[in-house]
């Protein structure tokens, strides 16, 4: 089973579960810019979501991680592990990516569209939304 959890409440779980750390710098935590820009407020949650699932899904090594975690989960309970005491934090995006099909590496995952098929940028970010 896949859970979530508060970094500054670790020794409150329990001891036989495997915790997972994707806070920064975790290969699972997003970029500083990243996570500058939204908590700078130069981009919206539903933008940084776009983006930190296309750095993740970009990523081989993010994406065979996760991959492992979901094995992981099917016989241990797995906590992922951030600072964030409460939403939105992108280990709820990664415990939704975990949850859902196999991951592949791809440049593009989006679940939150608008004006498709055109690129724009957003804090310096390129957004290129794909046809559908």
């Amino acid at each position: 089973m896949i859970l979530e959890g508060y970094i500054a409440a670790w020794k409150k779980y329990p001891v036989d579960e495997v915790k997972i750390r994707v806070a920064w710098p975790s290969i699972l935590g997003p970029s500083k810019k990243l996570l500058g820009d939204y908590k700078e407020g130069r981009i919206p949650w539903g933008t940084y979501e776009v983006l930190y699932r296309e750095e993740i899904t970009g990523n081989p090594e993010a994406v065979k991680r996760l991959n492992e975690i979901r094995e992981l989960s099917k016989t241990r309970n797995v906590r992922l592990m951030c600072y964030e005491k409460e939403p939105p934090c992108h280990r709820f995006i990664l415990l939704e990516m975990i949850t859902a099909t196999p991951i592949k590496c791809s440049k593009i995952l989006f679940t939150h569209v608008c004006h498709i098929g055109k690129t724009q940028e957003i804090a310096g970010w390129p957004i290129k939304l794909p046809e559908i």
